[in-house]
């Protein structure tokens, strides 16, 4: 809490057997608008056995004079992440007030679900070239993007 990161990178990493999160974004959560990091990039990395969601990152409150977060995850796999039942979040991936999403060359394997909360301006999500083998679709709670949006995009 109360600290900010201009990037959170992680490339050709291997995270296995981790009972929490991996990348845990998500204390700025008193509707203030401020968030922990404003781009937060994952590159060829592995999440195998995670309890909670592999990256759960959250930007509360509707404050627009700011531009992030900013997430972007590329040929990545997630097997078995966000099961666990301490999980809050119910996801292998949580982005909350996230205003750019792109995920491309993704794999989600007997994974819980992918779940956005979209609640500042307009996000930008591009998602390509992902795919879900035993995992439910994006999850939205807000409705403005329901998980029939997607189904041209995950594969």
């Amino acid at each position: 809490k109360s600290t900010f990161a201009d990037s959170v990178v992680l490339r050709n990493s291997t995270f296995k057997n981790i009972s929490g999160a991996v990348i845990a974004l998500d204390a700025e959560n008193d509707e203030r608008g401020i968030y922990n990091a404003e781009n937060i990039v994952v590159e060829n990395c592995s999440f195998e056995d995670i309890g909670w969601a592999a990256l759960n990152i959250v930007r509360d409150g509707r404050d627009e004079s700011t531009f992030g977060p900013m997430v972007v995850v590329k040929n990545s796999a997630f097997k078995n992440v966000g099961k666990d039942k301490r999980n809050k979040s119910g996801a292998s991936v949580g982005l909350s007030g996230v205003q750019y999403i792109n995920f491309s060359g993704c794999e989600f394997t007997d994974s819980a679900p992918v779940k956005f909360h979209l609640v500042v301006g307009d996000p930008v999500i591009k998602i390509n070239d992902c795919k879900l083998v035993n995992t439910e679709k994006v999850i939205t709670d807000d409705g403005s993007y329901a998980p029939g949006h997607f189904n041209n995009i995950w594969k």
